[in-house]
């Protein structure tokens, strides 16, 4: 029969596993009844508790009880339930056992009671500790509560134990209060606090100098500062070795810096050499375009001192008289001219501009054109008709009143009414109704002399002035601007330009605005705006004084004054250059001279007369303008007008001369039965 309460070694099995007395690891079958609620641990073991039992007294860890339940096929349970489990287990097998030993149904048996006295002996040194430990904590409490007494937290659970032994011991000091001579207690305590304060730094610094020498003379820091050192010796070595190569880099740079250098100063001399090219070459230019100029402006001087000879040679050849009581017929006879070998035609004595002067000669209307015709190719196989004569060879003309701009078209000749059927172009020749006396040939045109101030802009105070200032100064003159082309110097030499053409009236009117004299010259005028306007300008300095001194010592000089040369024949001519011819034959010249090279290119005259019986003559000639009129009228019966041009182009901006035009307009009225646009 199976007892009802088994001893420790038996193992019985139950009735929910019958294969639990096994204890290999074989494989259960899934019928193991598995709860989900707390298994309650009963006397009789079930396998699990068993196995559970078994392997925590031979000291499995939880994880492997766990993993052995799993493999046997129990329940899974968690690895922080075993160990409690494995208590409730013990717990459940003691209260059976006591229960058995109340009713004598088991006993101690042989070697138990050896065991149990060992136990107690242990339980008892453990029991002595625990109250060893809880009598430490006495004077801890102890402390904490006299800190929570007193005024301040001052005392620590060993200074309570130390105080409460000497004073049971009476060896405690009295409290400072009660000491007889408080004052000489305090100067010890004083001194005694310094002599320990010192003496425990002197002995921190001493203990701490052995730890850091122990610290450093152990094996591991001995390699280590070794290690240290090679490192550092490395890094010295890396750097000297950086140090010279970035060394030879450097002189590498400086040598190829010396190169670029040299190229640099190859190119800039390069460069100043083709600058200094281009300078000659736009001064030649320059130079070219002004004696392309002067060379024009002589030939149209020539050609007018042509014109005006052969005239005055058509005049001597022809004297036509007039009575007292006869006055010329009431149209005009037109006379046409004709290089045309056998074509007919005659001079006119309209030729004389001056007037009809009557000294009782008569005037034959029945004149034929063959006489005329045949003086007149006389006078072009002369040596006028000769552009390669020199101009010293020919003969001078005789009417110092007439001035070489009078006849500046080479060939003034139109053709007759019938000869329209040949396409030529004609040109008007004025009538001969007039009759003038020859003048002596060696007489000099008269000129009215004046001083200009010179072109040089070395000696023009407004050089210094800047483009702004320039362009104000042009623009307060009324003259045209063109701000994207002019340059500064053009600028300023347009207000010297206008400065010489400048009339009193107007040179007063600008002074008298500046608050300036208007006492002097023309010269000393325009020399005293000059210095206004440099002076007020912002790029003033003292060192342009020596422009000014320059310029007032030219103008004291009398520079730029009227120049003339002598053509063939002894007549005395102007220099080309600005002139102007006023009624009664007034000649105005004008014009610079600078190295040799003449810079004026304006010039133009004019003259008009007219006469009690509807005559008048009017010629006119504008070198600015490039434009020329010449032309007459008279009475009510008819009236001519010939128009005339002449244009030489530049370009200012580049200095280059572009080319010339010339352009002659002719008009006449129905009247004489043509109205050509030539």
């Amino acid at each position: 029969m199976q007892r009802l309460f088994p001893l420790e070694d038996d193992i019985i099995p139950t009735n929910r596993d019958p294969s639990a007395t096994e204890m290999e690891d074989e494989p259960h079958s899934a019928s193991i009844e598995q709860s989900t609620m707390r298994r309650e641990i009963t006397a009789e073991l079930s396998a699990d508790d068993l196995l559970i039992l078994k392997m925590k007294r031979q000291g499995a860890s939880s994880q492997d009880i766990v993993k052995r339940l799993t493999k046997k096929g129990f329940k899974e349970i968690q690895p922080n339930s075993v160990r409690p489990r494995y208590e409730r287990i013990c717990k459940k097998i003691q209260d059976c056992n006591d229960e058995l030993l109340d009713e004598d149904l088991t006993d101690w048996h042989d070697g138990e009671d050896d065991i149990l006295r060992q136990a107690h002996a242990r339980a008892d040194k453990q029991i002595a500790a625990e109250i060893q430990a809880l009598r430490e904590q006495l004077f801890t409490y102890t402390s904490q509560e006299l800190n929570n007494l007193a005024d301040r937290p001052r005392f620590s659970a060993k200074a309570c134990q130390d105080r409460l032994e000497a004073l049971s011991n009476g060896t405690a000091r009295q409290p400072p209060e009660l000491d007889e001579d408080p004052e000489a207690r305090a100067r010890d305590i004083t001194r005694r606090k310094a002599e320990y304060f010192a003496n425990k730094k002197t002995e921190a610094e001493r203990l701490a100098k052995e730890a850091e020498h122990i610290k450093n003379n152990t094996p591991a820091a001995l390699a280590k500062a070794a290690k240290k050192a090679a490192a550092e010796q490395k890094k010295v070595e890396a750097a000297a070795k950086k140090a010279a190569v970035q060394a030879e880099k450097d002189e590498r740079d400086r040598a190829q810096e010396v190169i670029r250098q040299r190229r640099e100063k190859v190119k800039q001399d390069h460069r100043a050499e083709e600058r200094a090219k281009f300078s000659e070459s736009v001064h030649d230019r320059k130079v070219l375009r002004i004696l392309q100029k002067n060379y024009e402006d002589k030939i149209l001087d020539d050609e007018a001192m042509e014109a005006q000879m052969r005239a005055a040679e058509r005049r001597r050849a022809i004297q036509p008289t007039f009575s007292s009581t006869m006055r010329p017929p009431s149209r005009p006879a037109l006379i046409y001219e004709d290089d045309r070998q056998g074509s007919h035609a005659a001079d006119s004595p309209y030729d004389d501009p001056r007037g009809i002067q009557d000294n009782g000669s008569t005037y034959d209307e029945g004149n034929s054109y063959q006489d005329d015709a045949a003086h007149d190719a006389a006078y072009h196989r002369s040596q006028f008709a000769d552009p390669n004569t020199p101009a010293a060879h020919r003969t001078s003309f005789s009417h110092a009143e007439h001035s070489p701009a009078e006849a500046m078209r080479s060939d003034s000749r139109q053709p007759t009414p019938h000869e329209h059927q040949y396409d030529r172009q004609p040109t008007l020749s004025l009538p001969h109704y007039y009759n003038s006396p020859p003048a002596p040939t060696t007489t000099a045109l008269p000129s009215r002399p004046q001083i200009h101030l010179t072109d040089d802009p070395s000696l023009d105070p407004r050089e210094i002035m800047a483009k702004p200032e320039l362009m104000n100064l042009v623009i307060e003159r009324g003259m045209s601007k063109n701000r994207e082309k002019e340059t500064k110097g053009l600028l300023a030499r347009r207000l010297r330009e206008s400065d010489r053409a400048a009339s009193a009236g107007e040179l007063h009117r600008w002074l008298k605005r500046r608050g300036l004299s208007t006492k002097g010259n023309k010269a000393e005028l325009i020399w005293r705006l000059q210095e206004y306007d440099a002076r007020t300008s912002r790029s003033w300095r003292p060192k342009h004084m020596a422009i000014l001194k320059k310029s007032r010592d030219a103008v004291k000089g009398g520079f730029g004054r009227e120049r003339t040369q002598t053509v063939g024949g002894g007549v005395q001519l102007p220099r080309p250059g600005r002139y102007e011819e006023m009624q009664g034959g007034g000649v105005r010249i004008g014009g610079m001279v600078e190295d040799g090279v003449r810079e004026s290119v304006e010039g133009g005259y004019g003259r008009r007369e007219s006469f009690d019986d509807g005559m008048g003559v009017e010629e006119g000639y504008d070198r600015d303008d490039g434009f020329g009129v010449r032309g007459y009228a008279g009475g009510e019966d008819g009236r001519g007008e010939e128009d005339q041009g002449r244009y030489a182009g530049r370009e200012e901006d580049d200095d280059l001369f572009v080319g010339a035009e010339e352009e002659n307009r002719g008009q006449l009225d129905t009247s004489y039965g043509a109205d050509e646009e030539l």
